[in-house]
């Protein structure tokens, strides 16, 4: 496992357990939520907004499922990992859906969901990152003669399916 996927595994139970705890909070009215709940600042109230909910669901149930599906796709990618960066892009632009959502309909924000915002971001641009690394790779190999396609680095790391 490279440390690039260390990292992102990380941030993924991280996530896993924030987006969990939020999906708890939704369903057990025992669980307390540790947040403010006036100002700017307001869990609360994002949190049981119309908004909080897309179909009967929390939004962060959708989040852990999220989470949960990444990190497995993380963990046994192999060949392409066109998957991985798609699902980070989804995941990219549901974030910034919901920032809006908080700053222009609510006018509040919840801290729990913004760590799961910049979480999600994070292994985003992990994604980019390693897609730069593999076409740099890739460029390598074509302007060095007699250098093989991914003889610079562990296939594993940067591999893909064209």
């Amino acid at each position: 496992m490279s440390r690039q996927q260390r990292w992102q595994i990380m941030l993924i139970v991280v996530g896993t357990l924030v987006a969990g705890y939020l999906t708890l909070l939704h369903y057990d009215s025992q669980v307390p939520l540790v947040c403010s709940n006036h100002g700017f600042i307001d869990c609360e109230n994002v949190l049981t907004s119309p908004e909080s909910t897309w179909f009967g669901i929390p939004v962060s149930g959708y989040g852990l499922i999220w989470f949960i599906g990444y990190g497995l796709i993380v963990l046994f990618r192999r060949g392409s990992v066109w998957l991985g960066r798609l699902m980070a892009m989804v995941g990219a632009a549901t974030v910034l859906y919901l920032v809006y959502v908080e700053f222009v309909v609510l006018g509040t924000v919840c801290l729990w969901c913004s760590s799961l915002h910049l979480l999600i971001l994070s292994l985003l641009t992990m994604e980019l990152l390693q897609w730069m690394a593999w076409k740099n790779e890739v460029a390598e190999g074509i302007s060095s003669p007699g250098m093989q396609l991914g003889s610079s680095r562990k296939s594993s790391d940067y591999s893909e399916t064209l």
